[in-house]
């Protein structure tokens, strides 16, 4: 069987902006590997990934979602929508398979209606500004409702969770007087996706390729274990396909062995002051949260130029820094 190169993955720290809302990349990749690998996780980013959200509600006295809310400036749709953005933090043990949960909300005050006003049960966690607004109440006693929540992935219509309803009745509690309105859910935490594919030796006959994916999420879920989240998803699919159950040993031997690992350790010890460059320089890098050697060398000649801290001249005087212990950044035929 033919061996591919050792692959590589990390964080992109001068790009991260926090965990969250992070950047990781992947190489280097055979040629077609990069759109093959970050089209599939970007779907199952965006279609498979646990979250927690709304899809149902019981407002007292209210009968259908076409009506406004006495003595408040909201309207049952606005609150829905209002509600269904609340980022509810999802815990495995605490929804569990099917679990539904009540958010109460009873108002003794006039004035606003904020996230931190809503009683959660035992467990569940909202994350994010909690001084966000629901409603402004004009009355003490203007608004109440059991809101009803659970754990899913992708997307609900309401003709899905309206069959939910009916297979877990049981579940929903509530002495409020008013009729169950159900509506959609959307449960991904996945904000925004992204990839990009970049050659890194278009210079040379044997083209090879790294895969940035940029990965936002609603806060209730690291960027990181997302996408950990997404490969898993992956996995196990194509474990049915191929019968997969690979060892460690296994996978080593689907890639050329990593002959320069006694380098590598070295460079893994050495910062960006054993280069002896420029002050400007180091403080450009570091202002990327570039501090170890071993994290300059996974960059391409674009990526240094993409660094806003640095510029043309300290990025050839890294280049050759680099070069004088036996890093090769190589320019591609269009820089």
């Amino acid at each position: 069987m033919a061996k591919f190169a050792k692959l590589k993955y990390n964080e992109i720290k001068y790009k991260k902006i926090d965990e969250f809302n992070n950047w990781f990349i992947i190489q280097p990749l055979e040629r077609g590997m990069a759109n093959t690998l970050g089209n599939s996780l970007r779907r199952v980013l965006l279609s498979s990934i646990y979250g927690v959200a709304p899809f149902a509600i019981k407002i007292a006295d209210i009968t259908h979602q076409y009506k406004s809310i006495v003595n408040t400036d909201v309207d049952v749709l606005t609150l829905i929508a209002r509600l269904c953005k609340i980022p509810f933090k999802y815990n495995e043990a605490v929804f569990g398979d099917n679990s539904v949960l009540k958010v109460s909300f009873k108002s003794s005050n006039e004035g606003v209606v904020t996230y931190k006003d809503l009683e959660l049960p035992m467990g569940v966690e909202i994350v994010g500004d909690l001084n966000t607004p629901i409603a402004t109440l004009s009355s003490k006693k203007a608004l109440e409702f059991d809101l009803f929540i659970r754990a899913d992935y992708g997307y609900a219509s309401e003709e899905k969770n309206k069959l939910f309803v009916a297979d877990h009745r049981a579940d929903i509690d509530s002495k409020l007087k008013g009729e169950l309105l159900v509506f959609d859910s959307n449960f991904s935490p996945i904000r925004r996706i992204m990839y990009y594919v970049e050659e890194l030796n278009s210079s040379s006959h044997y083209v090879q390729e790294k895969l940035e994916l940029e990965v936002e999420t609603n806060g209730t879920i690291e960027a990181k274990d997302a996408l950990a989240q997404a490969a898993k998803v992956l996995t196990a699919h194509l474990n049915i396909i191929g019968n997969i159950d690979l060892n460690q040993e296994e996978i080593d031997s689907m890639f050329i062995s990593d002959i320069t690992k006694k380098t590598e350790d070295k460079f893994s010890s050495m910062t960006i002051e054993d280069l002896d460059l420029t002050v400007r320089s180091t403080n450009g890098l570091k202002r990327a949260n570039i501090t170890k050697v071993s994290e300059l060398k996974e960059l391409s000649y674009s990526d240094l130029k993409n660094i806003n801290s640095i510029g043309e001249k300290s990025i050839n005087e890294i280049i050759d820094a680099l070069k004088s212990i036996g890093i090769e950044i190589e320019k591609g035929d269009s820089e």
